[in-house]
């Protein structure tokens, strides 16, 4: 006994099949690409462009939750409400398409990141930009954080002056004790020999302050949004090939239905009497 599977009639079934009914699913599947072909080239174009952003007081891993929170109002409801966030009319936030965010590589947490936007119109790049920046830093939160971290920079930048000032005050009573010849007086310099690496600290203290204060901001932008591709939402071979895959389908389903109903509904009616 045989217990191997014999697929031949089913391969002759197969090919019989193909033979009679070949060019119908083929001539369905070719229709299907058309139709595909033309949805894709009545679909509008758009645009797509990157800007890096970096934060003071928010962390790389906060803005880009924020940013991809946005990309849940891009609908007819939630356009008025990205439209409040970001300060813009509703004519420039309606183009928006698609935002995502994607942190910039780096072990300090404020390294920036980079937001990728998908517009219909080029045009409203400049206004998205705007609204980006003000969304990321208008709100409570980055405030309060913008002016306690103010508040804390200029109290070390002050502590680090009255330093300065204190250390600048003990020149004269050194050039004093050094213009004598006694002992004591030269054990008195040892001691005090370190002043000018503690200015050199201070000063350095004083610069770094000076330039966090002024670079203190909610967003910083480092590269603009500008539109650097023209396409569409879907790559070309994709409603191309899915009309081809839908036409092939419903082809087969009409000729299965055809078949069934030849064999089947077609014997279940009553012969006329002759």
């Amino acid at each position: 006994m045989n217990d191997e599977l014999d697929l031949t009639p089913v391969a002759v079934k197969a090919i019989r099949f193909a033979r009679r009914y070949g060019w119908t699913l083929a001539i369905g599947g070719f229709l299907g690409m058309i139709i595909g072909g033309f949805l894709y080239y009545l679909l509008p174009h758009s645009y797509r462009g990157k800007m890096v952003v970096q934060s003071s007081v928010i962390a790389n891993g906060q803005a880009l939750r924020v940013v991809n929170n946005w990309e849940d109002l891009l609908n007819k409801k939630g356009y008025p409400i990205l439209g409040n966030i970001f300060q813009q009319p509703l004519s420039i936030v309606s183009e928006l398409q698609g935002i995502n965010a994607e942190v910039i590589p780096g072990v300090d947490e404020n390294s920036g990141i980079v937001i990728e936007v998908v517009a219909g119109d080029s045009s409203v790049f400049q206004g998205i930009q705007q609204g980006i920046l003000e969304g990321l830093q208008s709100n409570q939160y980055v405030k309060e954080r913008l002016a306690i971290r103010r508040q804390n920079l200029e109290w070390q930048l002050a502590q680090a002056k009255d330093e300065l000032v204190r250390l600048d005050s003990i020149k004269p009573y050194i050039r004093t004790f050094t213009s004598t010849n006694d002992p004591a007086n030269s054990r008195l310099v040892i001691d005090v020999s370190n002043i000018s690496n503690e200015k050199l600290v201070y000063q350095d203290r004083i610069a770094a302050s000076q330039e966090k204060l002024k670079f203190l901001r909610g967003a910083w932008l480092l590269q603009e949004l500008l539109p650097s591709k023209r396409g569409k939402l879907v790559p070309a071979p994709v409603l191309p090939l899915f009309g081809l895959i839908l036409g092939v389908l419903i082809s087969y389903c009409a000729v299965m239905f055809s078949i069934l109903n030849a064999k089947y509904l077609t014997a279940d009616k009553p012969r006329s009497a002759p």
